[in-house]
């Protein structure tokens, strides 16, 4: 539904009957359900990625440094990712929140002051560059594929320069920068252009050289809920229930599964409901 909100124009043509559809007037209201739903989700991957932000930093147990610095730089990754999305559909006046929810009052924080929040984005997606490993080091073992990666961080931080005049309102596209970071990624060789645009819409094509970053799917029963289960050698979490609806059970989809591990059950003790939260909110 996120994308429905992506589609605005005159020549918008509903392909279902849907009255309450505000696509097509450049007048979708605040009660819309897909404009609510697509803000609580946003700001539910913002609690999550402060939350384990802090818990990493935090951490004083025993963990490999590398590991440390990876799983602090997939924090930082999302936060700035779902920020992103926040500013490019609502703009710049939304709050900044940039550490865990504590007080009652932390949960009706102000918006930010102008150029707060592309401020922090960029600096998010910096810090991601250089705590994630590349992509070829990374997704050498097979269950690492789909986390996010130095090259995916430097792509987005490229779009975020690109995107500034919404970010920040009133400024100019930052196109040196953006350059510079297109070019780090075009120059690690780690990507290349599909043969055919198709393939990047495949199943068999999932995670090409193409993808920059790539949420997994999860292909089985159920669907999606507030409970969660741990599977496979990887310990992967996935969000799964079924949904009743009037005249049975929804059929099987693909829905993306929560793309972290438990490998350090310590730090993520707290998180996994977090997670799970994240896609069970406004369904």
């Amino acid at each position: 539904m996120y994308y429905e909100l992506l589609a605005p124009g005159d020549d918008y043509n509903h392909t279902f009957k849907w009255e309450p559809m505000y696509q097509d007037t450049y007048n979708t209201p605040a009660s819309d359900g897909m404009a609510a739903q697509t803000w609580r989700d946003f700001w539910n991957g913002v609690f999550a990625a402060n939350l384990a932000i802090d818990r990493i930093q935090k951490f004083e147990g025993e963990i490999d440094q590398n590991r440390k610095n990876r799983l602090l730089g997939e924090a930082y990754f999302l936060r700035a990712l779902n920020y992103l999305h926040l500013g490019m559909l609502f703009g710049e006046t939304i709050p900044l929140i940039s550490k865990p929810v504590e007080t009652n009052e932390d949960y009706y924080p102000g918006n930010a002051a102008a150029g707060a929040v592309y401020a922090l984005i960029v600096d998010d997606f910096k810090k991601a560059s250089e705590l994630l490993p590349t992509r070829a080091a990374l997704y050498a073992d097979s269950k690492m594929i789909g986390r996010a990666t130095k090259g995916a961080a430097q792509a987005y931080l490229a779009k975020t320069y690109l995107y500034k005049p919404i970010l920040a309102k009133g400024q100019a596209a930052d196109f040196a920068n953006a350059e510079i970071q297109l070019k780090s990624v075009i120059d690690s060789k780690e990507y290349q252009l599909m043969s055919s645009y198709r393939d990047n819409f495949l199943e068999t094509k999932e995670n090409n050289q193409e993808s920059v970053f790539e949420v997994q799917l999860y292909n089985g029963p159920g669907w999606l809920g507030t409970i969660y289960r741990v599977h496979g050698a990887g310990r992967k979490l996935a969000c799964l229930t079924e949904r009743v609806v009037p005249g049975g059970i929804w059929p099987p989809i693909k829905w993306p599964t929560m793309n972290l591990k438990m490998e350090t059950p310590e730090i993520y003790d707290l998180m996994v409901r977090e997670w799970c939260k994240v896609y069970a909110i406004g369904w």
